[in-house]
């Protein structure tokens, strides 16, 4: 069983904005936005940076909706 830890970070306005709007348009907690931008970041296990990239680009926030929410 994989343990889990609370994180409290501060973030900027825009920062903040941009990732509750890519959990809105992913229908996903911000917390669940975090861990998957984590993951591609520094994963590594190149398979979980796979996964959490597969995640976020099936969802298409990352599409043509708007070029603001690239990373």
């Amino acid at each position: 069983m994989t343990s889990t830890h609370r994180l409290q970070i501060c973030i900027g306005d825009e920062q903040f904005a941009r990732v509750t709007e890519i959990a809105r348009l992913r229908g996903a907690s911000v917390a669940a936005v975090i861990r998957d931008a984590i993951d591609i970041a520094y994963a590594v296990d190149p398979e979980r940076a796979r996964e959490a990239a597969r995640r976020v680009l099936a969802d298409d926030v990352l599409g043509a909706r708007d070029a603001s929410l690239r990373w």
